[in-house]
């Protein structure tokens, strides 16, 4: 799942979320390369730009532009070795008014960080 953000979001939010993801994508390109340390290290900083992306969400925000922030920063937990981190994420947003079909896709993405807390594959 990757929703874009609604138009009317506010701007600090945009640009948080922009950055993370962009972010996000080059730890993707260097762990493919073999570079898992610095992939890590880019994992966890666009985990802290997404998170605080949320931190600054609107209380009027809707459910679609909700659900994408937190599900990237949810991916985001995951790809940089932080299952429990995710879990947190994933039940703020259980609570934050999703649809049942973006609730159905939380709960897949915590079935998948639980897998990993487990010691499972993902």
């Amino acid at each position: 799942m990757r929703p874009e953000l609604n138009a009317a979001i506010p701007e600090a939010v945009a640009r948080l979320h922009g950055a993370a993801l962009g972010l996000a994508a080059a730890a993707v390109s260097l762990s493919r390369g073999g570079r898992e340390a610095e992939a890590r290290a880019l994992a966890r900083e666009a985990l802290r730009m997404e998170t605080r992306a949320i931190d600054v969400l609107p209380d009027g925000l809707s459910g679609p532009d909700r659900c994408a922030l937190y599900h990237a920063a949810a991916s985001m937990a995951l790809a940089c070795g932080e299952p429990g981190t995710a879990v947190e994420l994933i039940e703020r947003a259980l609570g934050s008014g999703l649809t049942p079909n973006q609730s159905a896709e939380m709960r897949a993405l915590r079935s998948a960080a639980f897998r990993l807390i487990n010691g499972g594959a993902k």
